[in-house]
């Protein structure tokens, strides 16, 4: 495979494919509309010259990760929770990130920076400690997930 070109909007796929006679075809591939994450399958290629020889063949598995084409930030789970919840987010492509958790009446109680994350899914977790590494009481806290431009913040429900 020389080069690999992936259409994320299209979801096409298309790869240039060369012997080391520099004979080359172009083959590309639809990926279907799918929740899933991942994409494989296994290609099989024949190079045959005018006379209908062979020249080249060989078989490749391609697992592609398909990445998502926007910013989303999931409810977390559970909600509410006990001791500890988990927030899952998708990055379409590379950002700055950060994560704060406020009590009720607006205050940061935790927060963390997470630099060049990569485009992808992605989750966080946090267990109901502060800053400090102290439990926090039975509440409602809310938290704010910021990636570039992007921010999404929503309510949780902490009981003991």
């Amino acid at each position: 495979l020389l080069f690999k070109s992936l259409d994320t909007l299209s979801q096409i796929i298309q790869f240039s494919i060369a012997d080391y006679r520099g004979l080359d075809s172009l083959l590309t591939l639809k990926i279907p509309s799918t929740d899933l994450n991942n994409f494989s399958c296994r290609l099989q290629y024949k190079f045959l010259d005018s006379n209908n020889v062979l020249i080249e063949s060989a078989i490749y598995d391609l697992n592609l990760e398909i990445l998502p084409d926007k910013f989303v930030v999931m409810d977390n789970y559970p909600n509410p929770f006990n001791p500890k919840t988990t927030i899952q987010y998708e990055l379409p492509k590379e950002q700055e990130v950060s994560i704060y958790i406020y009590d009720s009446i607006g205050r940061t109680i935790y927060s963390t920076e997470l630099n060049k994350t990569q485009p992808g899914r992605h989750q966080f977790s946090w267990n109901g400690l502060n800053q400090l590494g102290n439990k926090v009481s039975t509440g409602i806290y809310f938290f704010q997930l910021k990636a570039g431009e992007n921010m999404r913040t929503q309510k949780m429900l902490l009981l003991k």
